[in-house]
């Protein structure tokens, strides 16, 4: 109720409450946002809901555009949002950032995409052996072996490989989705016989789980003869990885 005794609608009242010297009651904050022309929510944490509503659902156009290929818009609409970051929750924060690095990655940008996705993976937030984790790992990779660093990209995979070995968790699709972007990085600096042990341990894996991932490493496993079709099979397995 609206404190007795007291004018909430006075400078003095007001400014009392501005010094923490006076706790509004939930009805002295719906008259002052009511007066203010403004939402309860933005008076008690500075934050405007509607804003916050747009923002997400601009976050949500960008995931749409990446999506369907139209990579330069998904790219304006993710820093457009990340633009008015504060008054975002971290999550849609966290999806922004790394929608703005894969848009980076589709338009060529690939320093800049290594340097978005280097930030996010190295951020304490990231959570080793996590799905948003392996796919950071492997868009690293797949990243660095565009530049033509195989050996940086090959050091990242392995070393994500063999932190997941210690983790001990159960294999999923993200985790030999790494495992499949590794393989193209031994092939690519030539190094068939690791690339073979990798796919061969891939498929065990995943015909061992006896679902979808099964697809993805039959994919990345290449060709290690030197046939004719290894090209097409790679980037087939490029394609479905990325997403």
């Amino acid at each position: 109720s609206v404190p007795m005794g007291a004018d909430w609608n006075s400078v003095s009242y007001i400014s009392l409450i501005e010094s923490g010297k006076r706790t509004p009651s939930a009805a002295v904050v719906a008259l002052l946002a009511e007066r203010l022309g403004c939402t309860t929510g933005y008076l008690l944490t500075g934050q405007d809901d509607t804003r916050t509503r747009e923002l997400e659902l601009k976050t949500a156009f960008a995931d749409l555009s990446l999506h369907n290929g139209a990579h330069g818009e998904a790219l304006q609409a993710f820093s457009e949002a990340l633009a008015s970051a504060p008054v975002l929750p971290e999550a849609t924060v966290r999806r922004a950032r790394l929608g703005q690095a894969l848009a980076l990655e589709q338009l060529g940008r690939l320093e800049a995409a290594v340097q978005a996705f280097t930030l996010l993976y190295e951020d304490p937030e990231c959570v080793a052996g996590s799905a948003e984790w392996s796919r950071l790992a492997t868009a690293l990779c797949r990243c660095h072996q565009a530049l033509g660093d195989q050996v940086l990209s090959v050091e990242i995979g392995e070393r994500a490989l063999r932190r997941l070995d210690r983790l001990g968790l159960e294999a999923t699709d993200d985790h030999i989705q790494l495992g499949a972007v590794l393989v193209g990085c031994y092939r690519a600096r030539g190094d068939l016989a690791k690339a073979r042990l990798l796919a061969d341990r891939l498929l065990r894996v995943a015909d061992d789980r006896g679902d979808s991932c099964g697809h993805a490493a039959r994919l990345a496993k290449p060709r290690l003869s030197g046939q004719r079709g290894y090209t097409g099979q790679y980037m087939g397995a490029r394609i479905q990885l990325s997403r």
